[in-house]
């Protein structure tokens, strides 16, 4: 790990903890104390106390397989991509909605041990995101991460989008998630919207263009976007230059 892995600009000053809320990923600086030590971001010193996400995703499955009208997959060889069955420290699981609709979502349970999911398209969320000393994430804090991305995801608070140039450049792929559990009022939304603009982060979604991006940061929580090779955004859109896709919330049973 390296304090780049950490987050897109690394730690801000101070010491981190997950124990206290707030601040980049929920680390909060704690007054005198300095950044921690080098080795720290290399170093995971308990791996095992992200152990309880396994269980805890196992039950998270088997409330959605009673809840909803889904199909059930589960094996060492479901294609998720960028995991390796040699990783995996039991059966992957994959749910699909007999909605189409609907994004569905993948599960790898990693020997670290962690969790990995595949939601949608091309959405991917580690769990933890780093595990090393210096960000001291837990399996609490991680637990209800997930929790949430569930309830996102089957309560039809998930957005995907690809948006490639029309000549040169690279393809973008960008994401949001709505927090179902309590979802922002309309002075929220007007308030993080003017947050946006008054930082310049208008022009950081490059994926999620001109009124479209101002709908979805009035709208969603987490947003997030990544490069893609523009040949492999091609592949990924079929030749369009723009493809979206608005799920909608799981069907019950």
């Amino acid at each position: 790990m390296s304090r780049e892995a950490c987050g897109p600009e690394g730690p801000t000053e101070g010491a981190y903890s997950n124990t206290t809320p707030g601040g980049w990923f929920g680390y909060a600086p704690l007054p005198d104390a300095g950044d921690p030590p080098d080795e720290a971001y290399s170093r995971v010193t308990n791996p095992e106390r992200f152990r309880p996400l396994h269980e805890a995703a196992l039950g998270l499955v088997e409330r959605l397989r009673a809840d909803f009208d889904v199909k059930v997959e589960e094996g060492y060889d479901l294609p998720i991509p960028g995991i390796n069955k040699s990783e995996l420290d039991i059966p992957s699981v994959r749910l699909t909605p007999y909605d189409p609709a609907c994004a569905p979502i993948s599960i790898a349970f990693t020997d670290f041990p962690g969790i990995i999911i595949r939601l949608g398209k091309w959405k991917e969320e580690p769990f933890p995101d780093c595990g090393c000393d210096a960000c001291d994430e837990g399996a609490d804090e991680e637990i209800e991460g997930m929790t949430e991305i569930f309830e996102s995801v089957t309560g039809g608070g998930f957005l995907e989008a690809i948006r490639i140039p029309r000549f040169l450049g690279d393809g973008w792929v960008g994401s949001a998630l709505r927090d179902m559990r309590e979802p922002m009022t309309k002075a929220e939304g007007a308030a993080r919207l003017e947050w946006a603009r008054m930082r310049g982060k208008l022009r950081n979604y490059k994926v999620f263009g001109g009124e479209r991006l101002e709908t979805v940061l009035s709208s969603y929580e987490r947003m997030s976007e990544r490069r893609v090779e523009r040949s492999r955004a091609l592949e990924m859109t079929g030749g369009r230059l723009y493809l979206e896709y608005d799920w909608k919330p799981w069907p019950r049973r």
